[in-house]
C-alpha cells in the first residue's frame, strides 16, 4: 500500500472508474502527477460520494495499490477528504471481480 498526500488537478466522473489527477510533490519538493483510479460514480455514490465532494485545488490524502508497471496510477483504497472526512473502499464489494 502506498499513501499520496496531493491537490487535486481534475476530477473525470464517469464509467468504468472515476478518477481523480493530484499533483504529488516528491522528496526533493518536485512536482508529479497521479492518477487516482477509483470504483465506478455508482459505486462512489453508495459511499456518500457526491460530484461536489473534490474540486480542484483540494488538499486530499489517498491510499491504494501503485500500478505494478511504474506509472504514476494509483487504485484508491482510502481518501481524506479535505474536511477530514475518510471514505474506505472495500475489495470484493466495491471491485467486482477482485
Amino acid at each position: 500500500m502506498t499513501t499520496l498526500k496531493g491537490t487535486v488537478t481534475n476530477i473525470q466522473w464517469m464509467n468504468p472508474h472515476a478518477t481523480i489527477d493530484i499533483d504529488v510533490n516528491d522528496t526533493t519538493g518536485k512536482s508529479e502527477k497521479y492518477t487516482v483510479e477509483s470504483v465506478s460514480p455508482l459505486g462512489l455514490s453508495r459511499n456518500g460520494w457526491t460530484k461536489d465532494s473534490l474540486k480542484p485545488g483540494d488538499q486530499i490524502t489517498v491510499t491504494g495499490n501503485l500500478s505494478k508497471n511504474g506509472t504514476h496510477i494509483l487504485r484508491l483504497k482510502k481518501i481524506v477528504f479535505p474536511n477530514g472526512k475518510e471514505l474506505t473502499l472495500q475489495n470484493g464489494e466495491d471491485y467486482p471481480g477482485q
